[in-house]
């Protein structure tokens, strides 16, 4: 944890030498910035928001398998929805969900969280993976997170593997299609691109970016930190150990 941490300080460091945007500072009205992100569309996605709401700053809350977190969370935007929502060939509702997290004082960077387990839920969009004492969010990321392309109520619920689609996403498609599209509501909400984009993941949610070995380029992201990848599904993903791919 020593040294993945020191890792995540490494990406922060730099932040000083980017234009940070502060968008209370420059006399923007957050809440209404944050609300018109319902409107939101994608080119080239079938995706549509279902909320975009403001999240008022507090204690960061207690997340599944990770660290306890040291201090609080700012004020963010927290945008959710779904791509490419249908019904499935077992009758199912089958979509990709996923949140965004834009911080009021925003350092200029994205963060890609990987999901772990099978996924099957919208993580917290905080960046908590390899993180330390203080997540991504805190830091003055962007996080966005994703379900990868299915709902379930544990984390090892594999009935979605019935579904092909489903099945695909799960393994690398809707980590592409969400980091594009997060991407996009960044450039929306704050007015520009990110300098800088990440992904970080861990078992499962570092498996899917370890897709690189087969050569599927999944997030689009610049730089990536993968802690104990795994994945039985297919065994050119299959590796153990933690690997680092690109970290910059």
């Amino acid at each position: 944890m020593f040294r993945t941490s020191l890792l995540l300080n490494a990406c922060v460091a730099a932040v000083s030498m980017l234009a940070a945007t502060d968008l209370q500072a420059a006399g923007v009205d957050v809440s209404k910035a944050c609300e018109s992100l319902t409107s939101f569309e994608a080119p080239g996605f079938d995706m549509t928001v279902t909320q975009a709401v403001t999240v008022s700053e507090g204690p960061a809350p207690a997340t599944p398998f990770g660290p306890t977190f040291l201090g609080g969370l700012p004020a963010y935007c927290r945008v959710d929805g779904v791509i490419d929502a249908r019904t499935g060939q077992d009758g199912r509702p089958y979509a990709i969900g996923f949140a965004v997290a834009l911080p009021q004082n925003w350092n200029g960077r994205l963060l890609m969280q990987g999901g772990g387990g099978l996924n099957g839920k919208v993580a917290l969009p905080i960046g908590n993976v390899a993180a330390g004492d203080v997540p991504a969010l805190a830091r003055g990321f962007a996080v966005v997170t994703t379900d990868s392309g299915h709902k379930s109520s544990t984390a090892f619920d594999a009935t979605f593997f019935a579904d092909q689609e489903a099945a695909v996403n799960f393994l690398y498609q809707a980590v592409g299609k969400v980091a594009q599209v997060g991407k996009q509501v960044v450039m929306a909400y704050y007015g520009r691109a990110a300098a800088h984009s990440y992904f970080m993941g861990c078992s499962t949610g570092g498996a899917r970016q370890c897709s690189c070995r087969s050569g599927i380029r999944v997030t689009s992201m610049e730089s990536s930190l993968v802690l104990r990848p795994c994945v039985r599904a297919t065994p050119i993903l299959q590796t153990s150990g933690s690997r680092f791919h690109s970290i910059r």
